[in-house]
Formats: structure tokens, sequence, C-alpha cells
């Protein structure tokens, strides 16, 4: 072996020990000798994009892909050059090549997955990941991008196995058994995904997401305490969208001379679920302060809730602060002890009566619905349903139905209009008085509420107006597992999917729960 070569050996092994000031300077004077080493090249660019110097690296990969233009693996380092930079274009040009170079090259096809998930293009990035495994059936990477992918078109049972066989592949990734447990999750089992969650911690003890979807997990089960335990290490995930504060955290006891600062945080529907906490700890405190999302405020104001301020503006002075969500762990809720007085949040009585009167003229059962929630959310694809699966219920004789769906969805209305009506109060609803004001006054002059899991489900069971929520086979932990009714909301009933993906039947079964409701009436 000459000394050239001898040097590039050398770095590739201080790279894979990950020395990294060694390995780029055993690259470099090999480059210095011979600048047209195009291991060296894709080496050293490698460890750039390895340590965030992607703009480096880029251009020396690009340099050894000039030099040897079909060579699939320049090629497949510069795409992940490329990746790492966030010039996903960039990185399905040159991962395109790749594949055509090498059409049997894994990591190619591994990575071209990776820039199409990235392009939310998820399909297609299923069939690179697919491709992959075949060529390389101990590619574990490509197993889990491929159950990552396969959840987020709620396809549960799928990626299930390809996170198992990931796990399989690479037992000490945290990652992955994290990953299994939320897809045990999305299909209904919450205790054999607590035994992945446990997992996951065993091999990574720090994991706030671990933590937090353990909490999520034993909620399902009806484990409160231990539930609110594991889920307030929320406050460490990114995705919730908490206010990130310096002022010492509130741990429950007296505030009686001082001010208390309650920020909600995560949906809509998460601040009108537990904003119900708010009058229990109020005597607690001299004064207590609610930072809310903005568009809340109009509808918490009608309600009677005071000292509102938009959470994101400024904050004005207090003594503690408590995020809305981890008032149940402040007071030990379980259970017996969860407020369920409602209703806990109203409207004005005028505002009710301008839509009982829009809404007059109808004899039978006026039934309103709701289908799709926010697209952006993760799960949507778990949770939403399809407006033509609701058209069970326009069959009953007698039954009107109403729209209670705002922006994500409504377009569904044209789609449908053909074989069944429903009730469109346009675009106008809510957009003098405020989100869910005119919503509510509406919903106060329904017999019934039909929606999926959104924040309509959360206002009608908060203003104690009967609402049915069809629910997929894994809905979110508040709804828990297996029961037909709600430890939240005592004027809510659950209609839960027995198969993933499987409306049929549960609109099925809620038609002949409405024509049973009409019999009842006509007694």
């Amino acid at each position: 072996m000459n000394h050239l070569a001898e040097q590039l050996a050398c770095a590739l092994a201080c790279h894979k020990r990950g020395e990294a000031d060694q390995a780029a300077a055993q690259y470099r004077q090999v480059l210095a000798v011979e600048p047209r080493n195009t291991k060296a090249l894709q080496g050293l660019g490698v460890l750039l994009a390895q340590t965030g110097r992607c703009d480096e690296a880029i251009e020396l990969l690009k340099h050894a892909v000039a030099i040897e233009p079909n060579n699939a693996a320049c090629l497949t380092n510069l795409g992940s050059a490329y990746l790492a930079a966030g010039r996903h274009k960039e990185a399905e040009s040159a991962l395109c090549r790749a594949v055509a170079a090498d059409p049997n090259h894994a990591d190619a096809r591994f990575n071209l997955g990776v820039a199409l998930a990235r392009l939310k293009r998820p399909e297609e990035a299923i069939a690179c990941y697919r491709r992959a495994t075949n060529i390389n059936p101990d590619h574990a990477a490509a197993f889990h991008n491929l159950g990552a992918a396969l959840q987020e078109l709620g396809r549960p049972h799928e990626a299930l196995h390809s996170f198992q066989k990931a796990c399989r592949l690479q037992p000490s990734q945290a990652e992955a058994h994290f990953n299994l447990a939320t897809a045990l999750m999305d299909l209904g089992d919450p205790a054999a995904a607590i035994a992945c969650y446990q997992r996951a911690l065993e091999l990574q003890p720090d994991d706030a997401q671990a933590r937090c979807g353990r909490g999520t997990a034993r909620l399902c089960l009806g484990e409160f305490r231990s539930g609110w335990s594991d889920y307030e290490y929320r406050v460490a995930c990114p995705q919730f969208n908490m206010l990130r504060l310096a002022e010492p955290p509130w741990d429950g006891s007296p505030l009686t001379d001082g001010t208390l600062l309650v920020h909600c945080e995560q949906g809509l529907g998460d601040t009108m679920q537990f904003i119900r906490f708010v009058p229990v700890i109020r005597p607690r405190c001299g004064r207590l302060i609610i930072a809310a999302q903005a568009a809340l405020i109009p509808l918490l104001a009608h309600a009677g809730f005071t000292d509102l301020i938009p959470h994101a503006g400024p904050l004005p002075p207090y003594d503690a602060q408590v995020p809305l969500m981890s008032l149940p762990r402040l007071l030990a809720a379980d259970e017996p002890t969860i407020p369920r007085e409602v209703p806990y949040l109203d409207v004005a009585p005028s505002i009710v009566e301008k839509w009982r009167q829009s809404l007059a003229g109808h004899d039978g059962l006026s039934v309103g619905i709701a289908w799709q929630g926010h697209r952006g959310f993760h799960g949507d694809a778990l949770r939403s349903i399809p407006l033509e699966s609701f058209a069970p219920l326009a069959a009953v004789e007698g039954v009107r139905l109403v729209s209670l769906q705002k922006r994500d969805g409504v377009e569904q209305l044209a789609e449908v209009a053909e074989r069944f009506a429903v009730v469109d109060l346009g675009p106008e609803l809510d957009e003098q008085s405020g989100a869910f004001v005119d919503t509510a006054a509406v919903m106060k002059n329904l017999d019934l509420v039909v929606t999926s899991d959104t924040a309509i489900a959360h206002l009608a069971g908060a203003l104690g107006v009967p609402v049915w929520v069809a629910l997929g086979v894994g809905p979110d932990w508040r709804w828990m597992r297996k029961r037909a009714d709600s430890p939240w909301y005592p004027t809510m009933r659950l209609f839960r999917q027995s198969a993933p993906g499987d409306w049929q039947a549960v609109f099925t079964e809620i038609a002949e729960e409405i024509r049973a409701l009409i019999c009842r009436r006509a007694r």
C-alpha cells in the first residue's frame, strides 16, 4: 500500500471512529497531493455535511460528481448533503441520477425516499423505501422511514409491521421503539404501547417524547395519577405550543397575595376542554390571568372568564405561571374528581336568539355535523372523516343536517350536493362575533351534534348539548378506550371504529341510534 492509500485508509478509520478533526486533516492531506481523488472528496464532503458545514460539503461532492458523473455513491452522498442543507429539490435531482446510475443502490433509493417525504410526496417516498428494503432486507432506517410514511397516511397496520422490523434489525435504536409505540396507540393498544415506550426510555432515559407518550397511554387506560406525571414531560417536547417562560412554575400551593399566569397551550379544543379547571384554582391566588389563543378570547369572555390576554402578546407582571394542561396533575385529578358540570362555556342569549330565528322552520331533527380537523395536524388522517360517510344520517326521515365545518373540509359540501343535502351556514359564521361564538349559538338551537374528533366535539360538550363523536380505532388519549361515554362531558356519546378506516359501520350505527331517538320523541 502506497503512502497516499495509507493516509486515505487512516482518514476513513478516524471518520468511522468519530474523530472528525483528525479525519478532516487526513482527507485534506490526500487532496493536497491528489485533488481529484474522489474517495477523499467524498469522505471529506460527507464529514463536513455531518458537522453542519453543508455548503462546503456540497461543493466538494459536486467536484467528485464532475470527475465521476455516473458514480452512484458520489451522487448519493451529494444528495445526502443537499438533504442536510434543506435543499430538497436538488437532493431529489442528484438522487434520481444515482438511482439511474445504479438501480440497486439501496442507500440511493432510501435517500430519495427521504427527499420525496420532505417534498410532501409520501406515496412516492413509500415506493422508494420499499425498493430499498427489497434490495437490502437489513436496511433498518428504510423500514423505520417506511413506517413513518405509512403512519402519516393513516395506515397504522402497515406502519406497525415496518416499525417491528426496524426494531428487530436495530434493537438499540430508541426512536424505533418510540414509533412502534405510536403505531400501537393508533391501533388502540395502549398497554402494548407502554411496554415499547418503556423500552425506548431504557435506551434513552431522558427522552421527553417517550415519557410524554407513555403518559398519554396511561391516561388512555384511566391511570390518571401516573399519566399526568408522565404527560408533564410535554413541556420539553418541541411540537407542543408552549410558552417558554423564565418565571417559576406554580406548584399548586396558595398564592393568595400574588398573581398566577395560566397559559393555554396546544389546540383550541385543548383549551376548551381544560379551561374547566380554572375556576377550581382561582380561589388559591390573589389574581389569575389567562393567556389564551387570541381566537378564543371572545368565546371565553362570553362564558364569564376574566383577565384574558392573548398569549402571543406581551405579558403583564406575575408571580408564578402554569400551563393550562398541567392543572389536572397539580389537582391530582382522576375520573371521579374531574369537574363535569356543564355548561361551563356559553354565549349571549341575543346571539342564540338570532340563530334560532335563522334555523327555524324545520319540524324534524336538526343535526349539526363536522367532519374535518386541521389538515396540518400529524394525526389528521386517522381522525377526520369524509363528508360522504354522513350519508346514512341524511337518509333518516325527518333529519336535517347543518354544517358546522369551517375552512378545511368545506369544499366537500359541493362534492356531496347531488347525493344529500347539508345546510351551509356560509363563510360569515363566526367571522364577526369571534371563533366558535356563532357556532356555539347554532349548537344551542340544534337537537344533536355529530362530529369527528375536533374542537367542535369539545365545544358541544362544554356547552352541555347532546354530542356524538365518531372515533377511529385508536383515538386520542382523552377518549380513553372501550367506552361509549366520556368522563369529561356528561352529554357526550362515543362511537368507535372496530377496524381502521371503517367509517361505514360507525355511521350505520349512528343512523340507527338517530332513528331510535326520533321514535322516542314521537311517543
